[in-house]
């Protein structure tokens, strides 16, 4: 390391492969990196999968490894949230919002309870940090909540390889291949989407399908689902396939008629933007984050009925209302402000970085003058 270089790590309970908050915490090491700062990704657990590109965080208790700033990513509980209270070194928390624990409680307690101390974590932090970064404002406005003082929204980074934007897709209308992305668990409501299905096919004589694409947080939940579709009858039309390959995510976005997307609460949602870089219709329910990443009234869902997103599925055939929706993507993304969004964290953070530095620098010389009047005295 070079002298006078400045030195963010990252930490992180563990980082998951192909996973929103994981893809941007590694394109902000990268992002960093790119800009001649020494970064790394530290972890309380190895994730086998990325184990290469993280180190464990008690390599930190090392006294010659130096960092002028912390960033800790924050969506879950974790022994870092004390081990950073009991440091002398400056951090920022990235938040990502944490799952209320409530919508674990039916099924894992235990989880449940790791969200509760998750939360009360938060406000332990807030005691400290020098400054929230929050990836909506949705975020932000619990953040306030908490009592944290300096506050600011900045998108959350995407790696290269997750923005490919293939040519516009010429989809069949009737919408009969919808899709879901995102973590199997309570919150997402996976049952709202079956049961949208088998509304939709059993209202309007169709025989649409549905891909969940995710990996299982929640065993006994993921069960359920899959009883549940079969017991509507439907099983043969509702297909779990667990966690891909970018390459293939791809391909489920280009090759889908709809993004149906009923979870009840998201700090963002990132599958909303990808799914409008492809250029793929959505039908969103109007929670959490979700209205402020999307900002498009005519798709979301202002209620968890089933019946209500058949409905909406169903008025989405037509031609000229798909056609509109899509045509306001560019714009919106456009104002969520994804591609300068890597630019905005580098300078925060390396702004509080000298900031930092030069209050240090004035306590120090205050306490050194202070010194010389007491041997005065």
């Amino acid at each position: 390391m070079k002298q006078g270089q400045v030195v963010i790590h990252q930490l992180i309970p563990m980082l998951h492969a192909r996973d929103a908050v994981g893809n941007h915490t590694l394109a902000l090491r990268d992002a960093l990196r790119d800009n001649g700062v020494v970064s790394d990704i530290f972890v309380e657990h190895f994730d086998p999968n990325t184990k290469h590109e993280t180190h464990l965080y008690t390599d930190l208790d090392v006294e010659e490894m130096v960092c002028n700033l912390y960033v800790y990513q924050v969506a879950t509980a974790s022994k870092m949230s004390r081990w950073l209270m009991e440091r002398s070194e400056p951090f920022v928390i990235n938040f990502h919002n944490i799952t209320p624990p409530e919508y674990f409680e039916p099924w894992n307690r235990e989880i449940a309870q790791i969200q509760r101390n998750a939360n009360a974590e938060l406000k332990l932090l807030a005691l400290r940090s020098l400054a929230a970064i929050s990836v909506s404002r949705f975020n932000e406005l619990q953040l306030e909540e908490i009592g944290f003082a300096n506050t600011k929204v900045l998108p959350p980074l995407i790696l290269s390889s997750s923005s490919r934007k293939p040519s516009p897709r010429q989809g069949e209308i009737p919408l009969l291949k919808w899709l879901s992305i995102g973590r199997i668990a309570p919150n997402k409501r996976l049952e709202n989407a079956i049961s949208a299905l088998y509304f939709y096919n059993s209202l309007y004589k169709r025989s649409a399908r549905l891909v969940i694409v995710g990996r299982c947080a929640l065993p006994n939940y993921f069960r359920s689902l899959k009883v549940f579709a079969r017991d509507l009858g439907i099983a043969h039309m509702v297909d779990f396939v667990g966690t891909v390959e970018d390459e293939a995510l791809g391909s489920y976005y280009s090759e889908s008629d709809l993004l149906l997307v009923t979870s009840n609460h998201e700090g963002y949602c990132f599958p909303l933007v990808e799914a409008m870089n492809y250029e793929l219709l959505i039908l969103a329910r109007n929670a959490g984050a979700i209205g402020e990443v999307l900002g498009n009234s005519d798709l979301l869902v202002n209620t968890d009925s089933p019946i209500e997103f058949a409905r909406k599925v169903y008025k989405l055939e037509q031609v000229s209302e798909r056609d509109r929706a899509i045509a306001r993507y560019g714009d919106q993304l456009e104002s969520l402000g994804l591609k300068k969004a890597s630019e905005g964290y580098v300078e925060l953070l390396t702004t509080l970085v000298t900031k930092n530095k030069a209050a240090a620098g004035n306590l120090t010389a205050t306490n050194k003058a202070g010194s010389k009047h007491a041997n005065a005295i």
